[in-house]
C-alpha cells in the first residue's frame, strides 16, 4: 500500500510540474512505469516481509533456547558459526528488548550470517528472474494472460499527462464517484479517533461461521481487493469463490465428523491439511501442465540461446543464454549452500523444487487472475518433510531446513510474482525493457540495506517486541517449534497427505479437460489451489461481491458498460490509497506510536 501511495503521489507531482514548468519537467510514462516496477519488487523486502523473516529467524535459536524447549540439545550442535549470530554479550536479547544506554548496535555478530543468507536468497531471486524471462513470451504472447494487477499501474502511467492540474486518469465523474466512496468511508472513521462514540464503518475483520466446526469467514468488504478484482475475468472470480465455498463446506464436514490427517504442518500452510494438500496437488498440476503446454516455446528458448544466429540476443529483460546460465548457476549455488549448511542433497533438491513450484504456481495465478494476496497452500518445507518423512532424517538436515523458512515470506512466493508482472510491463512499454533488470536489482539491494538498517535501529533502540508484528513474535519461533515436534515424533512418508494430493491433481486434470472440451464450462482450475488459503478467508466474501457486481454489469450492458465502469474501480483504488494516507498522517501527528488499523487484506 505504501508503494502504491508513493506512486500515486508521483503521478500527481509529474502532472503538476508539467503544467507549471512545461512538459519537459514531467516524467514520461516509461519513467513512471520503471519507478512503479521498482516499488512493486521492493515491497517484498521490508520488515513485515522478507527481511523480517530473515532477522527474526536468525535471532531466535540462541536467544529463546531454554532447558524446557530443548533447542540447545536438538539444534545448537548443528548450527555452524557462520549460519546464525550467537547471543554473546546478549546481542540477540537486546534486539528484542532494546539496548541499555550508551551501547552500540553489535553489527559484528550479524555481518557474517547476514551476508551468507542474503547470498542464498539472492540465488533464489536469480533463479526466479531467469525462470520468468524464459516463460514471459509463452505467458504474454501465446497464452495471453491478462495480468490485471500491473495493468492498473500501466494504465495510470500511460495516462499520467496533465489535464488541468491532475493526471488524465483522474478525470471524469465516474472516477470521482469511486474515489468518493472509498476515501469517504475511511475519512468518515477519522473523527472517531478523537471521539470514540461516533459510529464507525467496519473496516476490520467481521468473522462469521456457518456452524460449529466450520472455518470462519470474514464478512467485511475490502475495497482495495474489490477494485482489483473488478478487472479480473468472470471465470476466474466465479471459480475462486465457488471453490472457496466448497472447501469451507468440506473442512466443516471433516471437522464435524472428526476426520483428520494430522496437523497442517506449519502455520503458513492451509488451515485444514486434507484440503490444503488437495490444493497443493492442484497447484502442482497447473504448474506442470503449463510447462507441458509451453514445451515448444521452451525448446525454442534453448535453441535461440545456443544454436540460433541470434544466440546471446533477446527481446527479453536478459538474453536467453544469460537466463539459462543464471538458472543453472543459481540452482547449483542454492543447493550447494544448503548442503554446506548440513542438509542432505536429497532434501535440498526436493525442498528447492517444491519451493520453486510453489513460487511459479503463485506467479501463474496472479498473472492469470490478478487476485491479490495469493499464497501457497502448502509450503515447500512442509511438502518436503511429509514427502520424505522425518524418520531417520539427519538432525543437520532438519536444522538447516528451519532456517529456510525465511523464504516463506507469508507464503507469497517472494520475488517471482513481482518479476512476472515486470515481464508484462516490458511487453506493454518496450522502452523500459533495456535496463529494467538492473533497476529491479538495485531496488532489491536498496530495500534490503535500508530495511536492515532501520530494523536494527528501531529494534536495538526500542525493542523488536514492541513492533507488534508476527515475524518478531511467534512467527520467528514456530519453525523451530514445529520442526522439533517432527524430530521428536518421527514419521515416514505421509501417504494420507499424498492421497489428497492425488485428488487435487485428478480434479484439476478433469477441470482442465472440461475447460478444453466445452468452451462454455464455467469453472477454471486456476481457482482450485488458492481457495483454501488464509487470505481467501479474509477476502472470499469480497471476491464474491466483485463477481456479482461485474456479472450484473456485463449482463445489463455488456462490454461497453463494463468499460464505462472501469474508472469507478480505479477511483476506488486511488480513493482507498488517499484515505489510508490521510489516516496515516493523522496517526503520525496525533497518535504517534499507537495508530489505527485501516488497510488489511
Amino acid at each position: 500500500m505504501v508503494n502504491f501511495i508513493l506512486f500515486l503521489l508521483l503521478t500527481v507531482f509529474s502532472a503538476v510540474s508539467g503544467r507549471v514548468f512545461g512538459p519537459r519537467f514531467s516524467l514520461a510514462p516509461s519513467e513512471l512505469a520503471t519507478v512503479m516496477s521498482m516499488g512493486l519488487v521492493g515491497s517484498v523486502v521490508p520488515t513485515n516481509g522478507f527481511i523480517g523473516y530473515v532477522l527474526g529467524i536468525l535471532a531466535t535459536p540462541y536467544y529463546l533456547a531454554t532447558p524446557e524447549n530443548g533447542w540447545g540439545i536438538y539444534f545448537h550442535p548443528y548450527i555452524p558459526d557462520w549460519m546464525a549470530p550467537s547471543n554473546s554479550g546478549d546481542s540477540m536479547r537486546y534486539l528484542f528488548e532494546g539496548l541499555p544506554g550508551g551501547m552500540r548496535i553489535p553489527w559484528q555478530v550479524w555481518i557474517g550470517p547476514l551476508l551468507w543468507w542474503l547470498s542464498f536468497a539472492g540465488g533464489i531471486a536469480l533463479v526466479s528472474a531467469c525462470i520468468v524471462v524464459c516463460l514471459r513470451k509463452q505467458w504474454t504472447d501465446y497464452e495471453r494472460l491478462d495480468y490485471p494487477i500491473i495493468g492498473v499501474g500501466i494504465d495510470m502511467a500511460m495516462r499520467s499527462r496533465a489535464v488541468g492540474w491532475l493526471p488524465e486518469y483522474m478525470h471524469g465523474r465516474i472516477f470521482w464517484g469511486g474515489f468518493a466512496v472509498s476515501c469517504g468511508i475511511v475519512c468518515w472513521n477519522i473523527p472517531g479517533y478523537f471521539m470514540p462514540g461516533i459510529p464507525a464503518f467496519p473496516l476490520l475483520p467481521q468473522w462469521f461461521t456457518f456452524a460449529t466446526g466450520f472455518p470462519t469467514i470474514d464478512f467485511h468488504i475490502s475495497f482495495f481487493a474489490f477494485a482489483f478484482a473488478f478487472f479480473v475475468n468472470l471465470e476466474a472470480l466465479f471459480s475462486a469463490w465457488f471453490f472457496f465455498l466448497l472447501f469451507i463446506l468440506q473442512s466443516g464436514v471433516f471437522n464435524r465428523f472428526g476426520y483428520t490427517i494430522g496437523t497442517r504442518g506449519d502455520p503458513w500452510s492451509s488451515h485444514n491439511p486434507a484440503v490444503g494438500w488437495q490444493s497443493w496437488g492442484a497447484m502442482c498440476f497447473i504448474v506442470f501442465w503449463g510447462l507441458w503446454v509451453g514445451r515448444n516455446h521452451i525448446k525454442q528458448v534453448f535453441y535461440q540461446a545456443f544454436c540460433s544466429a541470434r544466440a546471446g540476443r533477446s527481446e527479453e529483460m536478459m538474453s536467453y543464454r544469460i537466463a539459462i546460465f543464471g538458472l543453472v548457476f543459481g540452482l547449483v549455488y542454492v543447493i550447494g549452500f544448503l548442503h554446506h549448511a548440513g542438509m542432505s542433497y536429497k532434501m535440498a533438491i526436493v525442498l528447492i523444487s517444491c519451493t520453486l513450484v510453489g513460487y511459479l504456481g503463485v506467479a501463474r495465478i496472479v498473472a492469470e487472475t490478478g487476485l491479490l494476496y495469493v499464497v501457497v497452500p502448502v509450503t515447500g518445507q512442509s511438502a518436503t518433510i511429509y514427502l520424505l518423512g522425518s524418520y531417520g532424517m539427519p538432525p543437520e538436515s532438519m536444522t538447516a531446513m528451519v532456517f529456510t523458512y525465511m523464504l516463506v515470506t507469508r507464503g507469497a512466493a517472494m520475488f517471482m510474482p513481482s518479476f512476472t508482472q515486470m515481464g508484462k510491463l516490458a511487453d506493454r512499454i518496450p522502452q523500459v525493457r533495456r535496463g529494467l533488470m538492473s533497476a529491479l536489482g538495485g531496488a532489491i539491494i536498496a530495500g534490503v540495506v535500508i530495511s536492515i538498517v532501520v530494523t536494527f535501529y528501531l529494534g536495538y533502540s526500542q525493542g523488536a517486541y514492541n513492533f507488534n508484528i508476527w515475524v518478531f513474535g511467534l512467527g520467528s519461533q514456530v519453525p523451530f517449534i514445529d520442526t522439533l515436534t517432527k524430530i521428536r515424533t518421527p514419521f515416514s512418508t505421509d501417504w494420507n497427505r499424498l492421497f489428497f494430493f492425488g485428488i487435487g491433481v485428478a480434479v484439476s486434470a478433469l477441470l482442465t479437460f472440461l475447460r478444453y472440451r466445452f468452451p462454455g464450462w464455467p469453472l477454471s482450475p486456476i481457482g482450485f489451489p488458492l481457495s483454501t488459503s488464509w487470505p481467501m478467508r479474509r477476502i472470499g466474501f469480497t471476491i464474491f461481491l466483485a463477481w456479482l457486481v461485474k456479472a450484473l454489469v456485463m449482463k445489463i450492458g455488456g462490454v461497453v458498460l463494463y468499460r464505462r465502469f472501469q474508472p469507478f474501480a480505479l477511483g476506488l483504488v486511488v480513493g482507498w490509497a488517499v484515505g489510508v494516507g490521510i489516516s496515516f498522517a493523522v496517526d503520525i501527528i496525533w497518535f504517534p506510536g499507537q495508530g489505527h488499523m485501516i488497510h488489511w487484506y
